[in-house]
């Protein structure tokens, strides 16, 4: 073979390996170029929800945290005789109007925000979540009534207990909901 024809060949292969090699890595950089405007999509969008989230749930526990600190008082109140009950309905009553004072102020408005970033699995645990603290909070304050007028009883405290477990639990689902939420990042390596 003729060294001219050896070059020319030569050159020829160089130039494709050149094209195939720049083709290559033009379709990888296309790829990673695709993922990183992916991930920060996904950024985008998770840190209104997670902001959201957090913020509820951060109310949430406050008030439930008041309500069974309430119910301590109430508790302790209900074995004492009602002339020794004062200091601690007193303290249930404070109790409870902070627990007021922060569900009445603002916590509809983070639940509806939660409604809003979603998914479904989030906004049905808002929901009942918002619920079961609402009825907390009237069965804590009927405890309390029925304590200051002397007609209290067991099965009234045990209805409480019970209520606020299920408050705990409506909790504890909305976190576990958002939690599987907020992991699934929606970044998908196929492209």
């Amino acid at each position: 073979m003729d060294s001219g024809i050896a070059a020319v060949l030569g050159a020829a292969v160089g130039a494709a390996g050149t094209v195939a090699a720049g083709l290559v890595s033009g379709w990888a950089s296309r790829s990673t170029t695709r993922l990183q405007l992916r991930a920060e999509h996904v950024r985008l969008l998770r840190e209104p929800r997670r902001s959201a989230y957090l913020r509820y749930a951060e109310r949430y526990h406050a008030i439930y945290g008041q309500l069974s600190d309430a119910e301590v008082h109430l508790r302790d109140a209900l074995d004492l005789d009602n002339d020794e009950r004062h200091d601690d309905l007193e303290d249930a009553r404070r109790l409870i109007r902070e627990a007021d004072t922060l569900l009445d102020n603002g916590t509809e408005e983070l639940a509806v925000a939660v409604q809003v970033e979603g998914p479904s699995a989030v906004r049905e645990a808002v929901i009942a979540a918002n619920s079961r603290l609402h009825s907390h909070r009237v069965v804590t304050k009927r405890m309390l009534h029925a304590l200051m007028a002397g007609e209290a009883t067991q099965e009234q405290m045990e209805q409480l207990r019970e209520i606020e477990s299920a408050s705990w639990d409506a909790y504890d689902t909305f976190v576990d909901a958002v939690s599987v939420t907020l992991q699934a990042d929606g970044i998908s390596t196929t492209l």
